[in-house]
């Protein structure tokens, strides 16, 4: 079974994110922080502009894009024309500071933008500029939101992978901050980058990514198959565990306890044994469920023989059929076919033979139809006229066949008692 839509287009490119609470918690962050941060730059409050003593701030230029991508985030799957120009003009204005930055440091700018809105007076390097990866971030983020609503498939499949991008910088900034690895030891495009972010960056990357129908990392964590399952859980060995173990490691080194040497030893022999286990645990669940699974199967399989001699007892001791709710025969046995005298070819897809019949009482069938549409079972004695023109009486009992919803989809009738009558057309 395919997961996506045959037809791809940027209609069906987006759709809500699952988790609708984590969606919005990632809106509401981006606009609320971004907002902070641009009042503690007008009152010039440094201390509050970092989350971490002696760590690089949030620059104004780049609270605004937090701003833009907040909003845009809010209004994605909106369709009214003039919430779509917001969007589109939000779109350029993301990627028109991050360009403006990177062209800043190649010192041939005409036009600074770092102080453009207000004046960075506590930075001694670069001030009021965001970091490189910021700036890259920023003019790859604003071309996710222009391609995901673009009718181009080029530039559609394009920005796909552009929200991707910013993932793995910002994850990348993310997990430098989480080992405490000293700015000065970062390469150059992460060291003015903030720890608040690497943080948003990472959570507006995240939720585009999930918010794309033919996007791995959607068909992975919206889908309960095996496969999905097996991914989700083998997820905190991936992440959680080799990131948590270096920065003890890290620890170690800094404070003198290990060699660096020595902390790569320990890190594979922590990781293999760790790895096996975890995967180990997995393994015997999935072997559990496959169990179940193959049990299930199994009463399914005796419980369809059951079923198919219920059939083949049913089809040789009475006359059976089964009709669409609007009369219309969609199976004939064969001794339905052997008193009517009509072949199955004849029989499916047309109304059942006793709807012609001139041989019942008025509003007979008026009577069987409100009973079984309102999914009664009737039961009663109907003459019928086969092809040759003879007429028969048999019982009937004509059950509705519901599904799941409690919808009728088609009814079952059961004839039995048959009785011949000399009558004839």
């Amino acid at each position: 079974m395919k997961y996506l839509p045959k037809k791809l287009s940027s209609a069906n490119i987006f759709t809500l994110f699952p988790n609708k609470f984590l969606a919005n918690f990632i809106i509401t962050v981006s606009t609320l922080l971004s907002l902070s941060v641009i009042f503690l730059w007008y009152i010039e409050s440094e201390k509050a502009l970092t989350l971490l003593t002696g760590t690089a701030t949030m620059k104004f230029n780049t609270a605004l894009v937090f701003l833009f991508a907040g909003v845009n985030l809010f209004i994605i799957n909106k369709k009214k024309p003039v919430l779509n120009s917001i969007y589109n003009t939000l779109s350029f204005l993301i990627i028109l500071i991050g360009l403006l930055t990177l062209v800043e440091y190649t010192n041939f700018s005409y036009f600074e933008i770092d102080n453009y809105f207000i004046k960075d007076v506590f930075s001694e390097t670069n001030p009021g500029r965001m970091s490189p990866a910021t700036a890259i971030c920023s003019v790859l983020l604003g071309v996710g939101f222009l391609g995901s609503k673009s009718k181009n498939m080029v530039f559609l499949r394009f920005s796909q992978n552009t929200a991707l991008v910013v993932f793995i910088i910002s994850l990348t900034a993310l997990i430098a901050y989480i080992l405490i690895i000293p700015t000065e030891n970062k390469i150059y495009i992460f060291k003015t980058m903030s720890l608040q972010t690497a943080i948003l960056f990472f959570g507006i990357s995240l939720d585009l990514i999930l918010k794309r129908k033919i996007s791995l990392f959607h068909k992975l964590f919206s889908s309960r198959y095996l496969g999905s399952e097996i991914f989700k859980r083998t997820l905190p060995l991936i992440i959680i565990f080799p990131v948590v173990i270096a920065n003890l490691l890290l620890l170690g080194i800094s404070e003198n306890w290990i060699s660096i040497d020595f902390s790569i030893l320990l890190f594979t022999v922590i990781m293999i044994p760790l790895g096996l286990l975890y995967i180990s645990r997995i393994a015997m669940k999935l072997n559990n469920t496959e169990k179940n699974r193959h049990r299930l199967e199994n009463n399914l399989v005796q419980q369809n023989k059951k079923l198919k001699s219920y059939e083949q007892a049913l089809n040789k001791t009475a006359i059976f059929s089964i009709t669409d709710i609007n009369g219309n025969m969609m199976y004939a046995n064969n001794s339905f076919c052997e008193i009517s005298n009509f072949s199955k070819e004849e029989l499916i897809g047309n109304s059942h033979p006793y709807l012609n019949a001139r041989y019942q009482e008025n509003n007979l069938f008026k009577k069987i139809w409100n009973t079984i549409n309102s999914g009664e079972i009737w039961k009663g004695e109907i003459k019928n006229k086969s092809k040759k023109g003879k007429v028969y009486t048999v019982n009937t009992t004509i059950i509705p066949v519901k599904d799941a919803n409690g919808t009728i989809k088609e009814f079952i009738e059961i004839n039995n008692s048959l009785v011949y009558n000399a009558e004839k057309n």
